[in-house]
């Protein structure tokens, strides 16, 4: 039992052992890595030098440390040890033992530095141990020690070369600029970014390795893949190309129609009013986006500075694209290209990415055309607003929406985790609703899916602040409590600025002549699916109206119903209660209300609240006295015929109580013949939350 324990021990240190070589060897190579990177090859060259100095100190130390334990603590065959052995002085003899330990290290440090170079200590061995260590030290210095020093003159050769071929590319350029009799000042800042350039270093490209050349065509397209690939998937209509068609987006990273660019300090990108087929993305390296006036639809000159990892006019790809501003580099940057026309050429070879690559560049121009005040800023050269790739796939027809959310279902089906969490009969209805259109799937990140839902909202505000809000359906003469701004889910291919004209000219008729549009505004909502574990993305375009003028606006069926206790807050009493019929054929119950309370009739719990609010709002019978009788189930809408018909009062009674008239109002009542208008008097139902008023008489719905 016990040689097995010690067995298990000494494969558990083994382990341990190799994960700290493999731990030191990670560190290594990121150390390598970072040096590479930010380190020009002299300070480069320099930090070896001193690597090899500080190796040669410390197996010196090493070989030292074992010197004087022989000494200290060895067997001795003649009983005598180096320690032993004396030393003279003005005062007599003193063996190395009986000095201080900072002397015994330092000759112990001195007798290791001579045996692997040519220098020399009055200290020999004493017995056959030590003086068989000493020729291992000897013999691992000719053979060791010889390789690190010629390491350290060719470092050191190296080094010193580099600095001439630097001093004569400056006595040439300065030989030039006297040559030449250029100017002083600007000669000093010719030298001076020469010099700046020399110090920094630049990163390889795969044509400045000879190496490269010597691969065979299979392993350089292979190599050329993988340098493509990971900068291509930075953006999601790129992972489309490779879910479809492996092979394509192979080609792709292989064409000429991609490539790398090296930027040094103060290089331009491009300029303003060149007209560009190309898109670049950031690999390393700080840029600098200047705008000016003369060339932008800015105001004051603006400078954003470009992050890597960003696309710069990506819209090339999907327009003619003319450039509005400078690009410029801070620091040596890295850039991967695309060319627009060669994408298109490639994928017009294969039928499903040609067709994915035309609704993308057909819904791309509608959004890029769209973007301008007041429902957006203006493009430039770094962002189209309203151009993420899920509003650009929202915009796609149906066909290409259903290739999208196959391809999202594809990456769903890899989630071994998803899979467990949803019910087959659930993923059976998802991709049921995919292919039918009712669903949107796009892959938002790698490996991350989300449904998509675009709704183009109005917020129509009155001169007094106050929103225009639908608090329910009006439906078999009774409300569905919901709060909502009037809006509607976007059509097929119907942009978020169609949408809204849709909304008021179908939801909203009555005000929309009298209503100055203002700006857009774009509203991400994320939500979890409980049924289908996915983040659906709501886009709400907002879009902000004011109402300037109600002369002429016919007049409204208003219902009046109980106040509301908000929380703390006073009651608030709703006299602007009205049903609005659009054209779809659709009644709602509406209010003018603070945007405050809006926020907390919508919010979440809101929809209890609002029914025991609304609960008063239901008229089932109302008495018409002296005129003609009204159907039974008609409800109160919009109506903007001339009032006719006989003068009609209404008396109200809760819980066999008559409540006294509180206030009146001229309302419309529309029977099932369109000449059925009669006038009347409505009365208020009472200040009980919950109340149903029954008006005493003849029996109508309003």
């Amino acid at each position: 039992v016990g040689s097995s324990r010690i067995l298990r021990l000494f494969k558990v240190s083994r382990l341990l052992r190799l994960a700290g070589m493999l731990r030191m060897a990670r560190v290594a190579d990121q150390s390598r890595r970072i040096t590479d990177r930010f380190l020009s090859e002299a300070l480069r060259n320099v930090m070896h030098i001193v690597s090899l100095l500080i190796v040669i100190f410390w197996l010196n130390h090493i070989f030292g440390c074992i010197w004087f334990a022989l000494g200290k603590y060895g067997p001795s065959d003649t009983d005598v040890t180096w320690v032993e052995d004396g030393i003279s002085g003005k005062h007599g003899t003193f063996m190395y033992q009986d000095l201080d330990a900072i002397f015994q290290y330092t000759t112990a440090l001195h007798w290791s530095i001579t045996q692997m170079t040519p220098g020399s200590i009055p200290l020999q061995p004493m017995n056959s141990v030590e003086r068989a260590f000493n020729i291992a030290c000897l013999i691992f210095g000719l053979l060791f020690f010889s390789s690190i020093v010629s390491s350290l003159s060719a470092q050191m050769t190296q080094l010193k070369m580099m600095g001439q071929e630097r001093s004569t590319t400056l006595a040439t350029l300065d030989r030039f600029l006297r040559e030449n009799n250029v100017s002083r000042s600007l000669g000093v800042s010719v030298k001076r970014q020469v010099e700046e350039r020399m110090d920094h270093r630049r990163p390889l490209a795969l044509e400045d390795v000879k190496a490269t050349a010597l691969l065979s065509e299979s392993l350089r397209t292979e190599l050329r893949t993988e340098l493509c690939r990971s900068h291509l998937l930075r953006h999601q209509f790129f992972r489309l190309v490779e879910q479809v068609d492996v092979g394509m987006f192979q080609d792709l990273c292989n064409a000429d129609s991609v490539g790398f660019y090296i930027y040094m300090q103060q290089d331009s990108v491009f300029f303003p009013s060149k007209q560009l087929d190309i898109t670049w993305h950031v690999i390393q390296g700080e840029l600098l986006y200047v705008q000016d006036p003369r060339t932008s639809k800015v105001k004051t000159p603006t400078q954003t500075p470009v992050r890597e990892r960003s696309w710069l006019c990506w819209a090339s790809l999907w327009s003619t694209w003319y450039t509005v501003g400078t690009v410029e580099a801070v620091t040596v940057c890295e850039l991967f290209s695309v060319k627009g026309g060669g994408l298109q050429g490639m994928l017009s070879n294969n039928p499903t990415l040609s067709t994915l690559f035309k609704g993308y560049c057909v819904a791309f121009h509608e959004l890029l055309i769209a973007a301008k005040p007041p429902a957006a800023a203006y493009p430039n050269d770094l962002e189209v607003p309203y151009t993420d790739h899920r509003d650009v796939v929202m915009l796609m027809n149906r066909q290409r929406r259903c290739i999208v959310g196959i391809l999202a279902l594809e990456v769903l089906q890899t989630h071994r985790l998803w899979r467990l969490m949803v019910k087959q009969s659930d993923m059976d209805a998802l991709e049921e609703e995919v292919h039918n259109g009712k669903s949107t799937l796009a892959e938002h990140s790698p490996n991350i899916v989300e449904r998509l839902a675009a709704v183009a909202v109005v917020l129509l505000r009155r001169r007094d602040g106050k929103v225009l809000v639908q608090l329910g359906k009006w439906e078999a003469g009774a409300v569905v409590p919901k709060a909502n701004l009037p809006g509607s889910k976007l059509h097929d291919c119907e942009k978020p600025t169609d949408g809204v004209k849709r909304v008021l000219r179908e939801e909203l008729e009555p005000f929309a002549d009298r209503v100055r549009l203002e700006q857009v505004e774009q509203r991400i909502e994320v939500k979890e699916s409980a049924r289908f574990k996915l983040k659906t993305r709501y886009t709400r375009s907002i879009q902000h109206c004011v109402l300037e003028t109600t002369d002429g606006l016919p007049p409204f069926t208003h219902v009046s119903v109980a106040s509301l206790c908000l929380g703390n807050r006073d009651h608030h009493q709703i006299d602007e209660l009205f049903l609005l019929k659009t054209s779809q054929r659709k009644e709602y119950l509406c209010s003018w209300m603070d945007m405050d309370m809006y926020e907390l009739v919508a919010k979440s719990g809101g929809d209890k609240m609002l029914k025991q609010w609304l609960a008063g709002a239901r008229l089932d019978e109302v008495r018409v006295i002296g005129g003609p009788k009204a159907s039974v189930g008609d409800p109160l809408l919009f109506s903007s015929a001339p009032l006719s018909g006989s003068a009609i009062s209404l008396e109200t009674e809760i819980d066999g109580c008559r409540l006294p008239r509180a206030a009146s109002r001229t309302v419309r009542l529309h029977g099932k013949d369109a000449d059925d208008l009669i006038r009347t008097e409505l009365i208020t139902t009472g200040e009980e939350s919950g109340a149903r008023p029954t008006i005493a008489g003849e029996d109508v719905t309003v």
